[in-house]
């Protein structure tokens, strides 16, 4: 319920709001108000019945919040969708492209400022270096990551670095993590690290 008011001759208007469905060819329904009276009349409920569910996270959204997925064709609220390439990509999507989760985004964030060594990393993150090295060589076997040596400096340290396809997957899982608390506190650890020196030290994982 959203609220209600008082109108004349004492009747109650209550303002309550529902999702609805989509309609058979996937087009989005507008948005529809029905009054119902209950009683000697006194008292009026008005409904607001919202057009979709988001095909993602199963919220109610509305005609103006809703968003079409490019790939797949889904129908999300904007919360559950990142733009790539200028294209509205659904989560689920995004998922079956990279398969990561918040902790893989939080190794990508380290590797790009040059934190790749896994104490460093755990005392950024909180992921134990056992399982930094584990989704490190996972990363590096989906094509994220590289040790290819770019430089004179990384045939001395053998740095890790993001690659093109890696970059690409940071800068969408930033869309889909990025923005709470929890990964801005993250980001200004991976600073600190960086700052100290860790992403020069000899990388262990390997």
């Amino acid at each position: 319920m959203s609220g209600w008011e008082e109108v004349g001759d004492g009747f109650v208007v209550e303002e309550v709001e529902v999702a609805g469905g989509a309609a058979g060819d996937g087009s989005v329904l507008g948005r529809s108000v029905r009054e119902y009276r209950f009683g000697s009349g006194a008292r009026v409920v008005r409904l607001s019945v919202g057009p979709y569910f988001c095909g993602v996270c199963g919220r109610p959204v509305g005609r103006f919040d809703v968003v079409r997925c490019s790939r797949c064709g889904r129908l999300v609220c904007r919360r559950c969708v990142v733009v790539r390439a200028r294209l509205a990509v659904c989560e689920r999507c995004l998922r079956l492209e990279f398969d990561l989760d918040r902790a893989d985004y939080y190794l990508l964030l380290s590797v790009k400022a040059g934190v790749d060594e896994p104490r460093a990393i755990f005392r950024a993150t909180g992921i134990p270096p056992r399982e930094a090295r584990e989704r490190l060589r996972r990363l590096l076997g989906l094509g994220l990551l590289t040790r290819d040596r770019a430089s004179l400096l990384e045939l001395i340290f053998r740095r890790t670095r993001l690659t093109q396809r890696g970059l690409s997957a940071l800068a969408a899982y930033e869309q889909v993590y990025g923005g709470d608390a929890d990964s801005e506190l993250v980001k200004l650890r991976i600073g600190a690290e960086a700052v100290k020196g860790a992403s020069g030290r000899l990388g262990v994982w390997g």
